[in-house]
């Protein structure tokens, strides 16, 4: 069985607030130039670090998702970046699964007038969502 140590409050406080700046004192902020390079790799735009198929297209879609790109986007700026030797089919594969879906956010301006009709068109944003996660 332990021995209880009893230590005064105001010392406790102390000891905290010094760890607590010391702890500070050790983070570096890092410049621009750093940022961005991480920013880069982490969404696989880097060289060498494009990720590959449906699996990359999968990491990709997760890594954005609720983010409003419009539909017209997605292959040509997102995913061909992003994946190496992009293949539409590779999302294709993911939607007819059932693995990703998409749909609109925000709602069409157009909605809140009487009598107008909405049709779906290339430039609307579009966010996309993992519906399960791959086994394995």
């Amino acid at each position: 069985m332990q021995e209880i140590e009893w230590c005064n409050r105001r010392i406790l406080a102390r000891i905290h607030r010094l760890t607590l700046g010391r702890l500070r004192r050790e983070i570096d902020p890092v410049t621009a130039a750093q940022f961005h390079r991480f920013l880069l790799r982490w969404q696989h735009v880097a060289a060498g670090t494009q990720l590959h198929g449906a699996d990359g297209a999968l990491q990709i879609v997760r890594q954005l998702q609720g983010l409003e790109i419009p539909a017209s986007a997605w292959e040509p700026d997102v995913f061909s970046r992003r994946i190496a030797a992009y293949e539409p089919e590779n999302l294709d594969d993911l939607c007819l699964s059932g693995e990703v879906a998409w749909a609109r956010l925000s709602p069409h301006p157009a909605l809140g007038e009487a009598a107008r009709r909405v049709r779906p068109t290339r430039i609307a944003p579009s966010l996309s969502s993992c519906a399960r996660t791959p086994t394995g």
